[in-house]
C-alpha cells in the first residue's frame, strides 16, 4: 500500500507530496510524476484523508450528561442523540409530525427539509429509524417535554419543530445550530464531560456494531450513502479490539 510523505527538495528546500512504497521506500515513478506535474504547474491536489473514528463515550458518561440537563427537553436530546445517532442538523430538522410514531412504533423519521425556520438541513438519506435503546426511558421524557414544557405559541412561531426554544423573546422559535453548542458547552462546565452532537453518533454505531448488527443495518440507520463510509469509520476498531477495550 502506498502512502503520501513530505519530502525535502535538496536545492530548494522546499516540501513537496511525495508518493513511497513502504517495502522498498521508493517513490512510486508514475505517481511521483504526476505530482511533480502539478507541482511545477502550480495545479492544486485533492488526497482523501482516511476518516478518523474520534472515539466514543462511556454509558456512564452519557447518564452523567442526561442527568445533568435541567429541561426535559435537553434531556430528550442527548437520549436521542445517543439512541439513534442522528446529526446535529437531522435533530434540529425533526417535526412533531416526524416523531408521531414514536409512542406505538418506537420510530422516528428523517427527512430531506429545506424551508426549516433553523435552516437546520438532514445531510443523509431520508429514513426511518427504531428507537433499540432505552426506548420507554425515550418516550416518558418525550411525553414530559410535550406536556410539561413545550409553549403552545410553537406550532406557529417554531413551524411545527420537535426542538425550541423554552425561555428569552425567542420562546416557541425553533432551536439553532448555536442554542445547541452553547447547550453542550454548559453541559461541559457542569459535567467536566467534553461531548458534542457527532461523539454520540459514533458511540451509537460503536455499540450497534459491538452487539453484531450487520454493517449495512449500521449504513442504513446512519444514512451513509455507502457501506464503505461506515466501515472505513468503524469496522477497523471492532477488528482491533473490544469496545471495552478502546475505552479502557
Amino acid at each position: 500500500m502506498t502512502k503520501v510523505e513530505w519530502a525535502i527538495s535538496p536545492h530548494t528546500e522546499s516540501r513537496f507530496s511525495c508518493v513511497f512504497d513502504p517495502e522498498t521506500c521508493l517513490p512510486v515513478e508514475p505517481i511521483q510524476r504526476f505530482l511533480n506535474y502539478c507541482r511545477k504547474r502550480q495545479l492544486a491536489i485533492k488526497i482523501k484523508e482516511p476518516k478518523l473514528f474520534s472515539g466514543c463515550l462511556l454509558d456512564e458518561e452519557v447518564a452523567t450528561l442526561a442527568n445533568a440537563c435541567t429541561t426535559y427537553r435537553d434531556r430528550l436530546i442527548i437520549m436521542l442523540l445517543r439512541s439513534t445517532g442522528v446529526r446535529r442538523g437531522e435533530l434540529l430538522g425533526l417535526h412533531l409530525e416526524d416523531v408521531k410514531n414514536l409512542d406505538f412504533s418506537g420510530r422516528i423519521r428523517i427527512v430531506r427539509r429545506e424551508d426549516n425556520p433553523n435552516r437546520a438541513m438532514a445531510k443523509g438519506r431520508e429514513r426511518e429509524i427504531p428507537i433499540i435503546y432505552h426506548r420507554s426511558a425515550i418516550q416518558e421524557t418525550f411525553h414530559a417535554y410535550l406536556l410539561e414544557e413545550y409553549p403552545p405559541q410553537a406550532e406557529t412561531l417554531g413551524g411545527g419543530m420537535l426542538f425550541v426554544n423554552l425561555s428569552s423573546k425567542w420562546v416557541g422559535q425553533a432551536m439553532s445550530l448555536v442554542r445547541l453548542n452553547k447547550l453542550f458547552d454548559q453541559l461541559h462546565k457542569r459535567t467536566g464531560i467534553k461531548a458534542h452532537p457527532h461523539l454520540f453518533r459514533h458511540t451509537f454505531a460503536t455499540r450497534m456494531l459491538q452487539d453484531n448488527y450487520l454493517d449495512q443495518y449500521v449504513q442504513q440507520l446512519l444514512g451513509h450513502r455507502s457501506i464503505a463510509t461506515t466501515k472505513d469509520i468503524y469496522s477497523h476498531v471492532l477488528d482491533e479490539m473490544t469496545l471495552d477495550q478502546y475505552l479502557r
